[in-house]
Parts: C-alpha cells; sequence; structure tokens
C-alpha cells in the first residue's frame, strides 16, 4: 500500500511538470527571436535631416519592442516595433508633429545595418531622408 502512494506520488509531483517542460518545448520549437538592435547606431545619410537633425541614436529593444533615444536636448523618445526584420517606430518631433523611423535589419551579427527613411508627418519643408545606420563601437571595443 505504501509503495503505491509513492508511486502515484512520484508520478504526481515529477510526471505531470516533466510533461508540461517537453509539450512547452515542443510547442515553441517553431518560434524564433527577433534579430538583436539594441545599442548605439550612427546614421549616415545623404539626404538633409534638418527636421529632426540627429546622427546618432540608440535604440532598446524588449523582445519585439524598441524605443529609439535621439542624442538631443530634450532626449526624444520614438517607440515601435520589430517585425519580420522592420523597425517601425514613431514619435513626436516638437511643433506637434509626428517623425517616423522605418528600417529592414540586413546582415548578421557583427556586421548587422539598418536600412531605411526617417521623416516627418506634415513637414513640407522635411524631405524623406533615406539612411544607413551602423553600430558604435562600444567603449569595451576601444573604438575597433
Amino acid at each position: 500500500m505504501q509503495t503505491n502512494r509513492l508511486t502515484y506520488g512520484y508520478l504526481l509531483l515529477v510526471g505531470v511538470p516533466l510533461l508540461v517542460l517537453v509539450s512547452a518545448s515542443e510547442l515553441g520549437k517553431g518560434i524564433t527571436a527577433p534579430p538583436a538592435v539594441a545599442g548605439e547606431w550612427t546614421l549616415q545619410t545623404t539626404d538633409q535631416l534638418s527636421c529632426v537633425g540627429v546622427p546618432n541614436v540608440t535604440i532598446t529593444q524588449s523582445g519585439e519592442e524598441i524605443v529609439i533615444s535621439l542624442h538631443d536636448a530634450d532626449k526624444t523618445r520614438w517607440e515601435g516595433l520589430l517585425q519580420n526584420a522592420r523597425l517601425n517606430a514613431k514619435g513626436s518631433c516638437g511643433a506637434g508633429k509626428t517623425a517616423r523611423f522605418e528600417a529592414a535589419v540586413e546582415g548578421e551579427r557583427p556586421k548587422r545595418v539598418l536600412r531605411g527613411q526617417l521623416w516627418v508627418d506634415g513637414c513640407d519643408t522635411c524631405a524623406r531622408a533615406s539612411f544607413t545606420a551602423t553600430r558604435s563601437p562600444s567603449p569595451k571595443e576601444g573604438g575597433r
């Protein structure tokens, strides 16, 4: 009788969690993480960025959610999503206007680049600015 209770207890306390773990592992096989884009990025463009005027940005990432922080006096932040290797973010750009940032994530680490456009809705004097962004070297890399 004691052996039967121990067997049932073992199956309940070990078997059920093991079954849940294996099931979760099987369900998650087709899920892939979005590409990592967090860090400092330098924008290179031949277009005028007069309405935005920011050559460097910091991107923070949590899964698909991203926040782009500009290095301006107002500490401007744009929020968006990274889906299917495409970044889409928007945020305030002064005077009640909305700035938009769209880019495709290309390449693998460490040579990953962002190629896209930056523009301001409702700004007749601001053209869309095409850009290529590369990661800025981290202080640990010593600028290499």
